[in-house]
């Protein structure tokens, strides 16, 4: 006799003081094809809950589960969000959509969680472009006085390091 799959339906979302994306994922379609998937602009909307109420109308997908990550501390499962007047309660949440599991998230702390999930086409892609933007945000004065101190550090390094002396014998040789 064969075991039936439920098939699971999350709605996960970014919840942020400007904006806040919403989806839906399935276990059938995978973690990278969202079943529908919008953002709408926080400040529209007078409560989370009144935001999740249009996304659910609109797509007309019933889920079973949730999971936002919150812009702000998340404590027992309450979060009041940065920058707005909305305090977003999982219990709360739960009950109002009938989802068997809300789960907050601190958006901040849930990127390390997303690490495992990356394929090597995501770390082609972002690390580069992370590097790109973490230099382009650091202001010019600290650029030159790090790599200040780097070369005068490989320099101290190199006149008391065993390494460059043996590549001498070795080239010389």
């Amino acid at each position: 006799m064969a075991t039936e799959h439920k098939v699971m339906k999350v709605l996960a979302g970014d919840i942020g003081g400007t904006k806040t994306s919403l989806a839906v994922f399935s276990t059938e379609a995978g973690p990278r094809a969202p079943l529908a998937r919008k953002t709408y602009p926080s400040g529209r909307y007078d409560t989370f809950e009144a935001m999740v109420r249009e996304f659910v109308s609109e797509t007309g997908i019933e889920c079973n589960r949730a999971c936002f990550g919150v812009a702000g501390p998340v404590v027992d499962g309450r979060a009041r969000v940065t920058n707005l007047t909305w305090v977003v309660d999982a219990s709360v949440v739960g009950s109002l959509f009938g989802w068997a599991e809300v789960t907050l998230l601190n958006d901040m702390a849930s990127l390390g969680d997303a690490i495992p999930v990356l394929g090597l086409l995501d770390d082609l892609l972002l690390v580069p472009g992370l590097l790109f933007l973490a230099l382009r945000l650091i202001p010019a004065g600290v650029k030159v006085e790090c790599r200040q101190g780097a070369t005068r550090n490989t320099v101290a390094a190199s006149t008391t390091s065993r390494i460059p002396k043996a590549v001498s014998r070795m080239a010389s040789a």
